[in-house]
C-alpha cells in the first residue's frame, strides 16, 4: 500500500514537471467550455455548469465584489432536488446584499456565510453567481434570473476610508488592506504576473496578523481559503485600535521600502504551493463543491473562466519557481496610496468616541513623514555600523526570521553621553590582580559599549510603533556585540545607572523584557557549556555591587532573569 501511494505520488509530480516545460508564456490560458456564462441584464454574472459528481446534489455560490475593492461570498451545499432551500438561501442572500438582514438569517444548516457584519456600508460593484450540480441548467437559470435580475447597482467612487458601527460586534473591527488591481489574464505570461500580486496579499496579510498577535490581540480569517487570497481583519479593543492601526501602517510603509523577509517569503509561498498542488492534484475529477469554489475564486482574480487543470498546474509551477526579488518590481504598484483601504467598524454600545475620518488620515500623514525621516537618514545611521571590509545587505531583501526581536525594532540615530563614573565610584582596573582579574579580561572596547547604550536606551525610550520600523538596524549592532561574554555585558549595564533605569523601564513592557532576557539566557546557556562563566562571577559580583555566592545562586539555577531583577 505504501508503495503504491508512494508510486502514485511521484507519477503526479512527474506529470505536473512535464506541465510545466511544457508552458509557453506568450500561449493563451485554455478556457473552461462546459460552464455556461450568461450576463444578466443589470450586470449580475452567473456561472452554470451540470456536473454529475456527486449525484442528486448541487453547490451554489453568491459573490459580491465591493465597490471599495472587498469581497463576501455565500455558500450552499446541499440536495438539488431540494428547490425550496435553494429559493431560500437566494432570497437571504439577495437580502443581505441589500442591507435588509444579517448573516445571522442563515439558518439551514448547508448555507453558510463567510464574513458576517463587517463593512455593510461597502455598496455591490459586481455580482456572480456560480451553481454546479446535478440539475438542469436551464432551471437554474431561471431561479437565480428571478431573484438577482432586479438588483440595481449604485455607481458611486469608494470612500479610501470608512467608519461605522455595528450592533452585532462585541469589539472594533479593523481592516487595512490593499484591493488587487484587476488586470485582464489572456496568456500564462499575464497569470505569472498575477500570481505575485496574489503573493503581495497574502504576505501583507501575514504581516497583519503578526502585528495584530504581537499586541495580543485577535485576527480573524472570515472564510476558508480555496486558492485566492483571504483578506482578514483585526477584532481589536477600542483602548488599542488607535495603536493597532499605526502599526499596520508603519508595517505598510515598511514593506513599500524594505519589502519582505526571506523566512516569511518562504513560509507564505510554501504555504500557498502546497494548496496549489493539492488543489491540482484533484482537479481531475472535481466535485461541485470544488468547482463552485474555483469558478468563485476566478471571478474575483479576473473576467475570464478558465480550465481547471491548466490554471492550477500553472499556478503551482509559477509560485514553486518565484524567488523574494522577482516581487521586488511589484511593490511600488500594490502600496499605492490611491489603493488603501481603511476600515473601521465600531461595536453599536460604544465606550469612547468614535475614531474620525480625519483623526485617521492625521495618524497616515504622521507616520508617512516619520517614514520618510527615517528613509532619508538610513544611509548616515548605518555609516558607523559597518567596517570598511562589511558587506551591506541589500536594504530590500530582507535575510532576518521575521520573528525574532520583532517587537523591538528600531534604533535611534545618536548615543546618550558616555557615562561618567562619579566621585566615589569604586572603579577596579583590569590589571588589578586577583579573583576579579579574569573577568575584567574579558574584552569590551569602547565602540562596543557604544552599541550597548544604543540598543538599551533604544529599546527603553521608544514605544512599540517607533520600534517596528528599524529591526533591521538593530539587530546589525546586536551581530556587533554578540561575542561579548554575557557577564560583561550584564555587567556593564547594571553598573551604569543610566543603563539600569533603561533596563527598569523595559522591564514594564512584556514584549521587550521577554526579549531581552531570552538574548542573556542564551549567552549564558553557551558560555556555560564551554565551562567560561564560574571564573567570572566574583568580577562580575562586584562590578554590580553584589556578592558571589548571591550569583552563584541563580547561576546554579540558570535562573538568570531572577539574577537580572535582584539588581534592579
Amino acid at each position: 500500500m505504501r508503495i503504491s501511494v508512494l508510486f502514485t505520488a511521484g507519477l503526479c509530480v512527474l506529470t505536473h514537471f512535464a506541465a510545466a516545460q511544457e508552458l509557453r508564456l506568450d500561449d493563451p490560458v485554455s478556457q473552461e467550455e462546459k460552464v455556461h456564462i450568461v450576463h444578466l441584464s443589470n450586470g449580475v454574472k452567473t456561472y452554470i455548469q451540470e456536473n454529475a459528481l456527486p449525484s442528486e446534489s448541487c453547490s451554489l455560490r453568491v459573490v459580491i465584489r465591493k465597490s471599495s475593492g472587498g469581497e463576501e461570498r455565500f455558500s450552499f451545499d446541499g440536495a438539488a432536488s431540494s428547490t425550496g432551500q435553494l429559493e431560500n438561501f437566494l432570497v437571504i442572500c439577495k437580502k443581505k446584499i441589500l442591507n435588509e438582514t444579517s448573516c445571522h438569517s442563515f439558518s439551514d444548516e448547508n448555507a453558510f456565510c463567510d464574513d458576517p457584519s463587517v463593512f455593510h456600508m461597502d455598496q455591490p460593484q459586481e455580482i456572480a453567481v456560480i451553481a454546479v450540480g446535478d440539475f438542469s441548467a436551464q432551471n437554474i437559470q431561471e431561479i437565480i434570473e428571478r431573484h438577482f435580475g432586479d438588483i440595481i447597482f449604485k455607481d458611486e467612487i469608494p470612500a479610501a476610508i470608512q467608519i461605522g458601527q455595528d450592533e452585532n460586534i462585541s469589539k472594533v473591527i479593523l481592516r487595512l488592506f490593499y484591493p488587487n488591481t484587476q488586470k485582464s489574464i489572456a496568456t500564462y505570461h499575464d497569470l505569472k504576473e498575477s500570481w505575485k500580486s496574489l503573493l503581495l496579499q497574502e504576505l501583507f496579510q501575514n504581516r497583519m496578523e503578526l502585528c495584530s498577535r504581537g499586541i495580543e490581540e485577535t485576527w480573524v480569517h472570515p472564510r476558508p481559503r480555496f486558492f485566492y487570497p483571504v483578506n482578514g481583519y483585526a477584532f481589536v479593543s477600542e483602548e488599542a485600535m488607535d495603536n493597532l492601526l499605526s502599526i499596520f501602517l508603519w508595517q505598510a510603509e515598511a514593506a513599500r521600502n524594505g519589502g519582505f523577509f526571506e523566512d516569511e517569503f518562504s513560509v507564505t509561498k510554501n504555504k500557498l504551493l502546497d494548496t496549489l498542488q493539492y488543489l491540482s492534484f484533484n482537479a481531475g475529477e472535481p466535485d461541485h463543491a470544488f468547482l463552485a469554489s474555483y469558478y468563485a475564486d476566478l471571478f474575483l482574480l479576473g473576467k475570464q473562466c478558465y480550465r481547471c487543470e491548466d490554471f492550477l498546474n500553472a499556478s503551482a509551477t509559477f509560485v514553486e519557481e518565484f524567488q523574494l526579488e522577482d516581487l521586488l518590481p511589484s511593490l511600488d504598484g500594490f502600496f499605492q496610496e490611491q489603493n488603501r483601504q481603511i476600515r473601521v467598524m465600531y461595536p453599536l454600545a460604544k465606550r469612547n468616541q468614535l475614531m474620525t475620518k480625519v483623526h485617521v488620515e492625521e495618524l497616515i500623514d504622521r507616520v508617512a513623514s516619520l517614514a520618510t525621516f527615517y528613509r532619508n537618514s538610513e544611509i548616515k545611521e548605518d555609516s558607523w555600523i559597518f567596517d570598511e571590509d562589511d558587506v551591506q545587505p541589500s536594504p530590500i531583501i530582507r535575510k532576518e526570521t521575521p520573528q525574532e526581536g520583532f517587537e523591538f525594532a528600531k534604533c535611534e540615530s545618536g548615543d546618550k553621553a558616555p557615562f561618567i563614573f562619579s566621585s566615589n565610584a569604586h572603579v577596579i582596573q583590569a590589571n588589578s590582580g586577583g579573583p576579579i582579574e579574569p573577568f575584567y579580561g574579558l574584552p569590551l572596547s569602547d565602540k562596543e559599549k557604544r552599541f550597548i547604550k544604543s540598543i538599551i536606551s533604544t529599546m527603553a525610550d521608544k514605544n512599540l510603533i517607533q520600534l517596528v520600523f528599524e529591526k533591521s538596524v538593530l539587530e546589525k549592532k546586536g551581530k556587533r556585540i554578540n561575542h561579548v561574554h554575557p557577564l560583561r555585558f550584564m555587567g556593564y549595564i547594571l553598573s551604569n545607572p543610566d543603563l539600569k533605569s533603561d533596563v527598569k523601564t523595559i522591564k514594564k513592557s512584556s514584549f521587550k523584557w521577554d526579549a531581552f532576557v531570552d538574548g542573556f539566557a542564551k549567552r549564558m546557556k553557551e558560555e556555560l557549556a564551554h565551562g567560561n562563566v564560574y571564573q567570572h562571577i566574583p568580577g562580575f559580583a562586584l562590578e554590580i555591587g553584589t556578592t558571589a555566592k548571591h550569583v552563584e545562586e541563580y547561576v546554579n539555577k540558570k535562573d538568570f532573569e531572577g539574577l537580572i531583577r535582584s539588581m534592579l
